[in-house]
């Protein structure tokens, strides 16, 4: 029988090897089954699939979990997406603003999108740290989420392990269209599209 160990050491090499890398994206509306649903959470789950010794199975390992929201933001006035999201959280109140702020300048053209993405929470397990893996875990958590060619808003964690500084120049490297918003503390790319270098 495989120890934990054992797992995160499979897992690795998984993941060292180019295997693929399987997300559960499971969104629900906000409220309840009266809500129209013009925003959408969901927890996930990011795993990879390892051969489990003395069977013919195979098992799956979690490398990471968190939080995304989808906002179809064309279809909703301002007031409603700040409320929604002041509701969740202050930092999805502060994204909330920037989007619509964003909806209103025209030279990012926001509003040809019909819905953008905000990755609230994205926690790496630790084991996997410091490996080079990061990026693309995050890269197969956002396409699963269904955030591919669409607005991207990423708000880096603050008061954590790592400092915000550097945390904020790690999500600014996951997509060569992302900047950084000084005023939300908010990560972002208008238009997430395929990199094929973490692809594999």
């Amino acid at each position: 029988m495989m120890t934990p160990s054992d797992r995160i050491a499979a897992a690795i090499q998984e993941l060292s090897s180019g295997g693929p890398i399987l997300c559960r994206v499971s969104y629900r509306t906000m409220w309840d089954m009266d809500d129209p649903g013009y925003v959408l959470k969901a927890y996930f789950e990011a795993y990879v699939l390892i051969d489990v010794e003395d069977s013919q199975g195979i098992d799956e390992v979690v490398v990471a979990e968190g939080k995304v929201y989808q906002m179809m933001h064309n279809a909703v006035d301002e007031h409603y997406l700040w409320t929604m999201s002041d509701n969740e959280s202050s930092h999805f109140a502060d994204i909330a603003s920037f989007l619509n702020e964003m909806q209103d300048d025209t030279d990012t053209e926001l509003y040809v999108y019909q819905r953008s993405f905000y990755l609230s929470n994205f926690d790496l397990k630790p084991e996997y740290q410091k490996q080079g893996f990061g990026r693309r875990i995050a890269d197969a958590v956002l396409r699963s989420a269904g955030a591919l060619d669409s607005p991207v808003f990423i708000f880096p964690a603050q008061k954590q392990v790592i400092p915000h500084e550097r945390l904020t120049k790690w999500w600014l490297s996951l997509h060569p269209d992302m900047q950084y918003n000084e005023k939300y503390n908010c990560a972002w790319a208008q238009e997430y599209t395929i990199q094929k270098e973490l692809i594999k």
